[in-house]
């Protein structure tokens, strides 16, 4: 794919990695750590009023119902402590006002596997930086380390086992909310308040996963280049030199070099040099004038042709 393998596009792979390592930290932090960010939501109207349940990787929160303290005296809010493997427990049913299958929906097994969160968070960090080191490879000059210094074949395992743990972690975050989400509509079909939205965990997982998906094809493709040319990156360099020079430089070249000579010869071979190639310019000016001066005649003649027929026509009539 040499549509995406050169130097300009090597540091796309490390901008998306960033986000993605950006993203999975949040994640990290979700509900009950950081109750803004969320693996999914439930909630029930209950007397006119929403009552939310915001589930996170460690937790959940019952939010607080603002304006009405006190509104119901039989539940507990706020978050409940961060541990791995939790499960829906009684206060969560309560706080809903639901039946009791809800806390059958989820098992301290299941949310066990949302452990892949910071694992991945620490490997896309990781990937992070060895496609940081590549990228200062690509635009490192000619002469200093190079790319062809790094094993691109452990570049690609490590690419590989990255798109391989980031896609588990999405599946994993996937399959926690989809398990409620089917115990929620089961509960609404008999009960008609309870509804799961998914939130903001999903989708970072989701571009996490996409991230190392896109570094995956990138090194891979790099790797295919450097099969199929040894001195790559170099010989991009090589054949764009020609390709950056200025028209200033391109008229320099065209200049007359002076000649190497000693006394009044040198000078004067260097002089009628010049001469030379001033006259040249002043030739290929003149032309230029007499071209336009004929094309000024042409247009003169055509006009007074058009004007003397016009002068015809009126006398005839």
């Amino acid at each position: 794919m040499p549509c995406i393998v050169n130097r300009e596009t090597s540091v796309v792979p490390v901008v998306f990695l960033g986000l993605a390592t950006l993203f999975l930290i949040l994640s990290c932090v979700s509900a009950p750590l950081l109750d803004g960010v969320r693996l999914f939501r439930v909630y029930a109207n209950i007397s006119g009023t929403r009552r939310y349940v915001d589930f996170g990787i460690w937790g959940y929160c019952i939010v607080p119902i603002r304006g009405l303290r006190g509104f119901d005296p039989n539940v507990t809010e706020g978050c409940s402590s961060a541990k791995l493997g939790y499960t829906i427990g009684e206060v969560v049913t309560k706080a809903l006002r639901t039946s009791g299958e809800l806390q059958d929906a989820l098992l301290g097994a299941h949310t066990s596997a949302l452990v892949l969160f910071p694992i991945a968070t620490i490997y896309t960090a990781f990937t992070l930086l060895v496609s940081t080191v590549i990228w200062l490879s690509l635009r490192l000059p000619k002469g200093g380390p190079s790319i062809g210094t790094i094993n691109l074949n452990s570049i690609v395992a490590i690419a590989g086992l990255g798109t391989l743990i980031t896609t588990a972690t999405f599946a994993i975050a996937l399959s926690v909310m989809v398990t409620v989400k089917s115990k929620v509509s089961e509960i609404r079909h008999s009960q008609g308040n309870l509804e799961l939205k998914w939130d903001s965990v999903i989708w970072l997982s989701a571009f996490a996963a996409g991230a190392h998906f896109y570094n995956l094809i990138f090194v891979n493709a790099m790797r295919k280049q450097q099969k199929k040319d040894p001195n790559w990156p170099n010989d991009e360099e090589a054949s764009a030199e020609p390709e950056r020079k200025s028209k200033n430089e391109r008229k320099e070249e065209q200049k007359p070099k002076e000649k190497k000579g000693k006394g009044k010869k040198g000078k004067k071979a260097h002089k009628e040099d010049w001469e030379g190639w001033n006259e040249e310019r002043r030739e290929s000016v003149s032309d230029r004038s007499s071209e336009s001066s004929r094309e000024d005649v042409c247009q003169e003649d055509t006009r007074n042709s058009r004007e003397s027929v016009a002068s015809g026509q009126k006398v005839s009539q």
